[in-house]
């Protein structure tokens, strides 16, 4: 049950983070949030994970702009809860039905 909860929070965390605005409407009285809805008046293709690329470009934002890294980021957290054999179930699983949504 519990590798369902694990897999479930990570699936949940990489959808709101990478196929929604969620951060962008939940956040945007955040300085960045602001100069990123003002830049996407004038370029309506740019996402907010692309914005953060190109005006911080740094280990950090290419770290959370990437699927796979993310993944096992939001994974690592919740193997501290439970047994360490967790992790590749947890990680591959939230993978695969991340990708399949």
């Amino acid at each position: 049950m519990a590798i369902v909860v694990y897999t479930a929070t990570v699936i949940t965390l990489l959808v709101l983070w990478f196929k929604t605005e969620a951060v962008v409407e939940y956040f945007y009285m955040l300085p960045t949030v602001k100069k990123y809805l003002l830049d996407r008046d004038s370029n309506p293709e740019l996402t907010f994970i692309s914005y953060l690329g190109i005006t911080y470009n740094s280990f950090f934002t290419r770290l959370i702009a990437c699927h796979y890294c993310l993944c096992v980021w939001l994974t690592l957290p919740l193997i501290f809860l439970a047994p360490v054999y967790y992790f590749p179930i947890v990680y591959v699983a939230s993978l695969v039905i991340y990708k399949l949504t």
